[in-house]
């Protein structure tokens, strides 16, 4: 206690260098004396002082400070009345609240930046109301804080206000906050709102934190929204709401998609149901993704990824077809059936029957498909295809020989 007074008076009066010293030793130091200090240095200090009492009495939650530091909330220097904001947040005292609620007011932008967030932080509902009026501020970042501020204090009545401001604010950084915010709110009100902005939405950004947030959601409290929405005229909707069901993995839905599937006239709508089919592992669920592979481009590229999402063991025979040009001799879709057979065989060697068959079809192949059957053999195979493999570079296969090259690389690389 009896160092307190003379490192005050070190803090106060000497150069800046021992003044930080003075500080340093204060820092170890813990005790009501020091408390009196720090709060006689929130009236009479210097600017330096006046700082150094503001952060050690936030981080020691001093509340018989919190008074004091109340003042300084309209102190002439920014930095001061900045650093008090923070110490009133640190404290958390329900007084502390109470100042900062009377500077709601304040003109200037981070001021009321760092009120907005020290309220929202409190979790005071009490408050949200003075908050709300701050969604109209003409300042995205008064925007983004009152969203904020709002969520966290899980203040739903603002949740048809936000609604409307994500599809009518301007400012990118604004929506994004409403959709991250809507996804840990994890109302059902929101749901609607979300898939529209991931559907509708200009900003791509806006659109993938929209698809984190519906996935955050539990089912049951999405479920309704996503039903009364594959019913919405709108075909882009239609078909998210098929997908956001689909990607559920629920086989009570399956139905359900498969006969929209059957029934609906978007290519768009089935499109998105075709995805959705690939969160399902069942064989029915893949005999639909295989017979959309002669449908027209926009359906067959989501089914061929759909298929590599859901492939297994069993869809090897299937794939060796793709491979060799059935049931399309389309190039993305002979490729994809490389890459179900590296999928299904990662990090173990494949059987010699489905060696041999990707080895005989290099020849007959487009030159992309080759090489992505090269590469393939290089993963999956094993030493009994190295003789091939060379044999295949002597004879001047210029075109992949890099690509044979690298496989026989990974393939002597390999265990015995």
């Amino acid at each position: 206690e009896m160092a307190v007074p003379p490192l005050v008076i070190l803090l106060l009066n000497s150069t800046e260098k021992v003044a930080e010293e003075a500080a340093l030793a204060l820092d170890k130091i813990e005790n009501d004396r020091k408390t009196e200090a720090l709060i006689m240095l929130l009236r009479k200090g210097n600017l330096f002082s006046k700082k150094y009492a503001l952060k050690n009495l936030a981080e020691g939650k001093k509340i018989k400070a919190v008074s004091y530091i109340g003042k300084l909330l309209r102190d002439d220097n920014e930095e001061i009345r900045e650093l008090s904001i923070d110490a009133l947040r640190q404290i958390g005292d329900p007084l502390s609240f109470r100042f900062l609620k009377k500077l709601l007011g304040d003109k200037n932008e981070k001021v009321l930046f760092l009120i907005i967030f020290a309220l929202g932080e409190s979790g005071d509902k009490g408050v949200a109301s003075s908050i709300v009026k701050f969604l109209d501020h003409e300042s995205q970042n008064i925007r983004k804080a009152a969203v904020w501020a709002l969520s966290k204090m899980g203040y739903t009545n603002a949740i048809p206000r936000m609604a409307k401001m994500l599809k009518s604010d301007t400012s990118e950084i604004v929506r994004e906050e409403i959709v991250r915010r809507f996804g840990l709110m994890g109302d059902d009100s929101v749901v609607s709102a979300l898939l529209s902005a991931k559907v509708f939405d200009e900003s791509a950004n806006v659109r993938v934190y929209a698809d984190w947030a519906l996935a955050d959601i539990p089912v049951n409290k999405k479920e309704m929204v996503l039903l009364r929405s594959t019913k919405d005229k709108n075909e882009a909707l239609r078909g998210q709401a098929y997908l956001e069901l689909g990607k559920t993995g629920n086989e009570k839905y399956f139905r359900l998609l498969k006969g929209a599937f059957l029934e609906d006239e978007s290519e768009l709508v089935r499109a998105n149901i075709v995805e959705g089919l690939g969160f399902y592992k069942s064989a029915e669920a893949k005999s639909v993704l295989k017979s959309s592979l002669n449908e027209p481009e926009t359906i067959m590229v989501r089914a061929l990824d759909s298929l590599l999402r859901a492939a297994a063991i069993e869809d090897v025979d299937f794939a060796l077809e793709m491979v060799q040009g059935r049931p399309s001799d389309n190039e993305y879709v002979r490729k994809i059936g490389v890459r179900i057979l590296e999928k299904v065989y990662t990090d173990r060697v494949a059987p010699k029957t489905v060696l041999m068959t990707l080895c005989e079809t290099i020849d007959v192949s487009p030159i992309e498909v080759k090489r992505s059957i090269v590469k393939c053999l290089g993963k999956i195979g094993d030493d009994s295809i190295i003789d091939f493999l060379e044999e295949k570079t002597a004879r001047k296969e210029s075109a992949i020989k890099e690509d044979i090259d690298l496989a026989v690389s990974n393939l002597k690389k390999k265990p015995k």
